[in-house]
């Protein structure tokens, strides 16, 4: 069984950007036939380590290019801690639709939150980039998810973002989800102009958000 510092070391090299002691690290504790505790206290380590690449971000000392670095670490480590928990059966605790909305193509602070959403037990459904509201819709009625979570790096995100919002309240879904929007033009006047649930400021955040929501 892993012992605490082990996970404490996890944490740190992901601060650092260690690559190569992540995936260490993380083998290391995968090879020795982990107990959902043990794969859920990893997920904590690395999200851990993602809130402080965050802070350094905030802080100025980390830069665009250090956060996509953080991210692609955990995209490789990822799925292997996934396959895991789905080997154990980890039980989820919601689901969540996630798109980038349309006429948006960036993708990176929507794959870090889904990183982080999978990492504390939710089932994620990434619709990706330039997602329509038909699209968006469909995907609602099919999966029944807890919460919808609208990203967008470009200003002109914005409107897309009402769209999505008018376009789940006109198919009479609105009651049955809650709405997370986040993203560079995200601000609380933007969350009051599109009609969302909450807006967050990184990914950290909208996590605890989702969190909160789903245990009231």
């Amino acid at each position: 069984m892993p012992s605490q510092p082990v996970f404490d070391e996890l944490r740190a090299a992901l601060t650092e950007l260690d690559e190569s002691k992540v995936t260490q690290l993380v083998d290391d504790i995968l090879a020795h036939a982990p107990s959902p505790e043990d794969v859920d206290r990893t997920f904590q380590a690395i999200q851990l380590g993602m809130q402080e690449v965050g802070q350094r971000f905030q802080a100025g000392d980390y830069f665009l290019a250090e956060m996509l670095f953080a991210a692609e670490i955990i995209n490789q480590v990822m799925p292997r801690l996934v396959d895991q928990l789905k080997g154990g059966q980890r039980k989820s605790i919601g689901r969540v639709v996630l798109v980038t909305v349309q006429g948006d193509i960036h993708d990176i602070g929507k794959n870090l939150v889904g990183v982080l959403l999978t990492s504390v037990g939710f089932d994620v459904i990434d619709l990706g980039i330039d997602v329509p509201p038909a699209r968006l819709i469909a995907a609602i009625k099919e999966h029944q998810p807890a919460i919808v979570g609208l990203s967008g790096l470009l200003t002109l995100s914005i409107d897309p973002m009402k769209e999505a919002v008018d376009a789940i309240r006109a198919a009479g879904l609105r009651d049955q989800v809650k709405i997370l929007i986040g993203g560079n033009p995200v601000t609380e006047q933007v969350h009051q102009i599109v009609g969302s649930d909450a807006w967050a400021a990184d990914a950290a955040e909208g996590v605890t958000l989702c969190r909160k929501w789903v245990e009231a």
